[in-house]
């Protein structure tokens, strides 16, 4: 994901603070910065402390030795939920979405 951004800016000629602050694109960007710049980063070893640590390292991997893929743009999660009327009710029905030749990781398809 983090080449996705530089990949982006490296093609747009934007910094990579004009590409995750584009507005509609990183959608978790503004929470993150809430989180980072509060300080609060959660007990060491907790969830939320190590989701920051995975996130730092691997901007800073990506920083330091370049992308591994620069055709890719954009992720999309492949597990997808949409509401369904179904017999009177509303329910949420799963399906897994197919993003063409998109290299598959982690229910996430890159492309």
């Amino acid at each position: 994901m983090a080449s996705v951004i530089v990949n982006r800016a490296n093609r747009s000629g934007q910094s990579l603070q004009d590409v995750v602050s584009a507005r509609g694109q990183f959608l978790g960007y503004s929470r993150g910065m809430n989180i980072l710049n509060s300080g609060n980063f959660g007990v060491n070893g907790s969830a939320e402390c190590e989701r920051l640590r995975t996130a730092v390292r691997a901007v800073s991997e990506v920083l330091q030795n370049g992308v591994v893929n620069d055709s890719i743009f954009n992720w999309r999660g492949v597990m997808q939920e949409r509401l369904v009327r179904k017999g009177g009710r509303m329910i949420i029905q799963r399906f897994i979405r197919r993003q063409g030749n998109a290299i598959r990781a982690a229910y996430t398809d890159f492309f």
